[in-house]
């Protein structure tokens, strides 16, 4: 393999799950995210592993990173650091390919039991090209602790405040998918990214190995992904609705066991009362429900010529004057509806968990014509649920129910990290290739 002794100070920038190969074959960068089975580390450049002769041996730090569809950005996924180089540009395509198969067979690499030289199997492939199996080793590949984009300009297109944004200098590449920095060109960029790359506070999740049981973690096919509905809001709220009608001891022990709350069943499940997606109600209590898939809050808009507050805001003061009987005119006779509330008013914001939402950025004046009127501050009216934390609690309570179990069976694209279709079927089509070839072995 090649030396590894030239001093490395190349950062480079590495777009994965891109590109019309991932329609029919594997992306093979998929095991920048995963450990093999002993433990190892392996970094696959795009495209083909490869990269010039001047690069060699010098990149020091590789970023992961998806691009962020109809923004001039990236999501970086992952960071690989204490590189060695596999790939060799001095030699052919062919040569290096059989130097890689040596490699793989000597250091025994594999993930789930599986040779990489069966789940990247040219033959079954069927790929025209495809020069090398790796592109170097990493002592480390570590994941962020939360979402970090990378943006090209000056701007922050990013609706997440949660995420963590650097801002780039350099134009955002059109075509190629590796994009190379260095201290003698582009100072300022390579230091804005040596500053990220050096915070140990975020870079702290450890990526695995492929688990035994990663079949499970596979979609499935389903009603939703039959009617081309997965990501159907009004969809997803019905169906949630009519589980709660149908199963309320589930929202009982869902409230005490996740929320810390001990609640009646709900007699009441409403779906679009006053536009509230989900609206539950007992003798002592109101539960507002504001369901979300890939969209955000509504924020504040114009109506009639006069500023209408944000759907949050509106729906906790709808759920108040449901609970009193009565409607309000202005904050002043609000105010003492919401003193005298007869019920509890929870409110929910829920998610899949590639969504989460900032809530402080919805806060306004309760009512936006009345001077007397104070802010709403939404954090604390209102608390966010992703679909993994339903997900999770009723994976083991899911009844022997059809219905339940294409619900369950829907949701398991909401409970993923990132909204990226072409990430979540390329995990799927490593797992299921390793699946299939243990099968046929046995």
């Amino acid at each position: 393999m090649v030396k590894n002794n030239q001093h490395r100070n190349e950062i480079v920038l590495n777009r994965m799950f891109a590109g019309s190969f991932l329609d029919d074959h594997i992306g093979h960068e998929i095991v920048n995210l995963y450990k093999d089975d002993q433990g190892r580390n392996y970094v696959y450049i795009q495209p083909y592993g490869t990269f010039s002769r001047e690069h060699q041996a010098r990149i020091e730090h590789v970023l992961l990173v998806r691009g962020v569809e109809g923004k001039h950005s990236v999501q970086v996924l992952g960071l690989a650091t204490g590189l060695k180089d596999l790939y060799d540009s001095s030699l052919s395509a062919e040569a290096m390919w059989k130097a890689h198969e040596q490699y793989i067979r000597k250091q025994g690499i594999s993930y789930n039991g599986t040779s990489v030289l069966d789940i990247f199997d040219r033959k079954l492939e069927k790929a025209d090209t495809q020069p090398v199996y790796f592109s170097m080793t990493a002592e480390r590949v570590l994941r962020p602790n939360r979402p970090v984009y990378l943006v090209y300009g000056d701007d922050n297109p990013i609706v997440d405040k949660t995420a963590v944004v650097y801002n780039l200098k350099a134009g955002q590449p059109k075509c190629s998918l590796k994009q190379y920095f260095c201290k003698e060109n582009g100072a300022q960029d390579y230091d804005t990214l040596t500053s990220l790359i050096e915070r140990k506070d975020l870079w702290t999740v450890d990526t695995e190995i492929v688990k035994e049981n990663a079949s499970q973690e596979l979609q499935e096919d389903s009603f939703w992904t039959m009617c081309a509905i997965e990501d159907y809001e009004l969809a997803w709220s019905s169906a949630y609705a009519y589980l709660m009608r149908k199963y309320p001891h589930l929202v009982v022990e869902f409230a005490q066991e996740h929320l810390g709350l001990k609640v009646k069943p709900f007699g009441i499940v409403e779906r679009e009362t006053d536009n509230i997606d989900i609206l539950l109600e007992n003798d002592e209590q109101i539960v507002v429900v504001e369901n979300k898939i890939t969209s955000k809050i509504n924020g504040v808009e114009v109506r009639d010529n006069k500023l209408v507050a944000s759907q949050l805001a509106k729906y906790y003061i709808k759920a108040v004057e449901r609970a009193c009987q009565r409607k309000a005119k202005d904050y002043s006779e609000f105010a003492e509806l919401e003193r005298r509330c007869p019920k509890r008013i929870s409110c929910y914001v829920l998610t899949p968990n590639y969504n989460p939402i900032y809530l402080p950025e919805y806060d306004t004046p309760l009512y936006k014509d009345d001077k007397r009127s104070p802010m709403f501050r939404c954090e604390e009216h209102y608390r966010q649920i992703f679909y993994g934390d339903v997900y999770r609690f009723l994976e083991k309570r899911c009844p022997d129910d059809l219905y339940f179990r294409e619900f369950m069976k829907g949701m398991k694209k909401h409970i993923n990290e990132y909204h990226d279709d072409l990430f979540s079927v390329t995990k799927e089509k490593f797992v299921r290739q390793i699946q299939r070839i243990k099968t046929s072995k046995k």
